[in-house]
């Protein structure tokens, strides 16, 4: 099995719904160009379901990351959502769960991304004069 990726919007913020195997290939670059894509259309916030990955390699989870620091590097948060227990082992053991949050509800890891960051450059002229 492939991977397949849906995207949904919930207040501001781009879920994508992954479901299949996050593993080194064609697919995970896929899911890199679809994460930049996403940021380049400016959604700056991104949730990654992983609730249907049932199976990962390093490989996969090194796409992942890569596409989390090209996101990150640029002013854009992604966070992880509900992965199965064998995933979240892999995040743990790899240390990744450290670099990106790991959420267990949607909506609170809606919530907990905030409100949306102004644009630079789109400050409001009393923005520029207190602070």
């Amino acid at each position: 099995m492939g991977l397949e990726t849906k995207v949904r919007m919930s207040s501001g913020i781009a879920i994508l719904d992954l479901d299949g195997n996050l593993l080194c290939s064609r697919e995970t670059d896929t899911l890199r160009e679809t994460l930049l894509e996403l940021f380049g259309k400016g959604h700056t916030r991104i949730l990654l379901n992983l609730e249907k990955i049932l199976h990962a390699d390093s490989g996969g989870l090194g796409d992942l990351v890569s596409a989390y620091a090209a996101i990150t590097r640029r002013g854009g948060a992604v966070k992880l959502l509900r992965p199965q227990a064998k995933i979240l082992t892999m995040l743990r053991m790899t240390h990744i769960d450290s670099l990106v949050e790991v959420c267990e509800e949607e909506h609170a890891a809606v919530v907990s991304f905030g409100p949306p960051a102004k644009p630079r450059g789109m400050e409001a002229p009393s923005d520029l004069f207190n602070g």
